[in-house]
């Protein structure tokens, strides 16, 4: 047995079984040994190479698809959603019909949503996501959500269900609301006209973690694809004239995990249910209230 060391570390064993009666000299030994040991080790630093080359060449390539959207897609959609909102409400001078300037606002909100999914995927799957925790209230995330997305969610009535005492939890709030705008908006779409979305929020009976739900009404997930949803470019239905790229899902399971919680989809009598689960953690203790009498 000659032992391989490399110039960085151990490299392997290498084992010689030779016939009876035959011996080698221990420099020729050594001398194949050092060889072996040469060839495995330009071997890996080759695939290091190549593996340095190919994720400087990923990494600029994503830059540039990132500042391409950024720079040619969010501005200009931006800027259109904002004047057929202003159409829609009568605010302009303009003379368009409301049905009209509501179908760009719907629109344009529908593809800005998919250009936001694509910027957050391409982000999330970098492998470098920093997330900003702070101590949020789940309620007061819904109600953000809800609020941005008033003409989505118009026609379908919302019914809000929390628990008592719910606690805090530590996240990062902008990437928590990307999970919820994208959970509300798939459950708007999939609900027939007027069919109502249901969410709701309580702790766990262990205490470790909390339990945040999304109900629609509908068909429901396709049967045997419940863990496939999740997957990038996954649709409810592959022939669907709903407007989507598969992304939602995917986001939102990406962000939830980041958080080191789970999401999971399940069907239910009359519709759909997106479960999501996330740890509990200690919250600081309240600050005193002003006035409040020191002893």
């Amino acid at each position: 047995l000659l032992l391989l060391r490399g110039a960085t570390r151990m490299r392997g064993v290498l084992a010689l079984h030779l016939p009876a009666g035959a011996s080698l000299e221990a420099a020729l030994l050594q001398g194949i040994g050092t060889q072996v040991c040469t060839a495995v080790e330009r071997i890996h630093f080759t695939d290091v190479a190549k593996a340095s080359a190919l994720e400087l060449q990923s990494e600029r390539l994503r830059n540039s698809l990132l500042a391409a959207i950024s720079h040619d897609l969010r501005t200009p959609l931006t800027v259109l959603y904002g004047l057929a909102d202003s159409l829609a409400s009568g605010s302009g001078r303009h003379d368009c019909p409301a049905g009209v300037a509501t179908s760009i606002r719907d629109q344009a909100h529908h593809l800005h949503g998919m250009v936001e999914n694509l910027l957050e995927m391409a982000r999330l799957t970098g492998g470098r996501v920093e997330l900003h925790r702070d101590w949020q209230s789940i309620p007061e995330l819904v109600g953000a959500s809800i609020r941005n997305l008033q003409p989505v969610l118009a026609g379908h009535p919302l019914r809000l269900h929390w628990a008592q005492d719910l606690p805090l939890v530590e996240l990062d709030a902008l990437l928590m609301e990307r999970v919820i705008c994208n959970l509300l908006e798939n459950a708007a779409k999939y609900s027939p006209q007027q069919g109502a979305i249901a969410i709701g929020a309580e702790q766990d009976p262990d205490g470790d973690s909390l339990r945040l739900w999304f109900d629609n009404d509908g068909a429901g997930f396709p049967a045997g694809r419940l863990e496939r949803v999740f997957e990038k470019f996954e649709r409810g239905e592959a022939e669907s004239s709903l407007p989507g790229v598969g992304l939602g899902l995917a986001v939102c399971k990406l962000i939830v995990e980041a958080h080191g919680g789970k999401i999971e989809a399940q069907n239910r009598p009359g519709g759909a249910r997106v479960i999501i689960r996330l740890s509990l953690g200690s919250p600081p203790p309240a600050p005193p209230e002003e006035g409040a009498e020191h002893g």
